[in-house]
């Protein structure tokens, strides 16, 4: 009896990434996403990976903040995709919290992270050691992102909603009138 053979297209060589089943974005750690998505941000994606293999708590919170920044600033606004030309000190760029975040603690969040991110690129990719052995960022390049408190926002501790049922507000105003 002849076996049929059947000739099968790997997944490796269509180009695309199979989706994991129950991993999302903000529980995919290797940004598997950004391979599939947007491949032209392969340099952001290994350095990304490589900020987050040393960060232990609030990794979900990491992740949303990187999808902000990949989707909603890099992309969306065309910006640079090379690390190098997006981090020089001469180019101008919108301000992320502005542009990308929520405007909420959530947001400041989100900033902040990026700020850290960045950080973490500048020390690992554009510095040098001093003569003590500690890393200084070449002056060529700077954090465009800057670190932000909740200071700004508006506290939301006021209610539409009377603290009584008006029946009750309409009687003691009686009382208190009579």
């Amino acid at each position: 009896m002849a076996e049929k053979k059947t000739t099968t297209a790997s997944v490796a060589s269509s180009g695309l990434v199979p989706k994991s089943k129950g991993v999302r974005r903000k529980t995919d750690a290797s940004l598997g996403w950004v391979e599939r998505d947007y491949p032209q941000l392969a340099a952001w994606r290994a350095l990304a990976v490589e900020w987050l293999k040393g960060e232990t708590r609030g990794v979900d919170d990491r992740l949303s903040a990187l999808v902000a920044f990949f989707e909603r600033y890099l992309v969306q606004q065309g910006l640079p995709l090379n690390p190098t030309e997006f981090l020089a000190r001469t180019i101008v760029l919108p301000d992320f919290y502005q542009t990308a975040c929520p405007d909420s603690t959530k947001g400041i969040l989100y900033n902040n992270h990026i700020h850290a991110f960045l950080h973490f690129v500048l020390l690992r990719e554009f510095s040098e050691t001093d003569d003590r052995g500690q890393p200084v960022v070449s002056p060529a390049f700077r954090n465009p992102v800057p670190r932000m408190s909740n200071r700004g926002l508006p506290r939301r501790d006021e209610s539409v909603h009377s603290p009584l049922p008006y029946g009750y507000i309409d009687e003691l105003r009686q009382m208190l009138a009579a």
